[in-house]
Order: structure tokens, then C-alpha cells, then sequence
């Protein structure tokens, strides 16, 4: 979203990955390659996306949806 750019530039010298996704969609996709077994993906959104989504549920259950796409079965 719009504050990409600034969360990028307070975090990049302090967490070990940080990757950059230009959609939800593309940000599952992305972590569905660099999660390994026993590992998790914390969805855990650090601003509003109201350009993309109504409310946090309305992303919550896109965020849903995406993971359940995935080839391993999802949550």
C-alpha cells in the first residue's frame, strides 16, 4: 500500500528478511515459497488498506482465500 516505502526503510536494517509484495495475493505467494515445514506465516498487516479492502475482515478473509489456494491445502 501507500506507507510500503516507509515500513521498508524502518525495518530493512533490522529483521533478517524483509521482501517487498505489491498485492496480498502476491504477498502469500511469496511467503507460500520462503516458509519452510514446521514454519508459519504471521498475517499481521502494520497499516489500513482501505484502498484494497472495505475493512480487516474484508482482508482478513481475501488473506483466507489466498492461503487456501495454495497446493498444500491452506489453514
Amino acid at each position: 500500500g501507500k506507507e510500503q516505502a516507509a515500513i521498508f526503510q524502518a525495518f530493512h536494517s533490522d529483521v533478517q528478511l524483509l521482501v517487498n509484495a505489491s498485492s496480498l495475493q502476491e504477498a502469500v505467494f511469496i511467503a507460500s515459497k520462503l516458509v519452510q515445514e514446521k514454519q508459519c506465516v504471521l498475517f499481521s498487516p502494520a497499516c489500513p488498506s482501505y484502498d484494497e479492502y472495505e475493512n480487516y475482515e474484508k482482508r482478513g478473509l481475501a488473506f483466507k482465500a489466498e492461503v487456501s489456494k495454495l497446493k498444500w491445502g491452506g489453514i
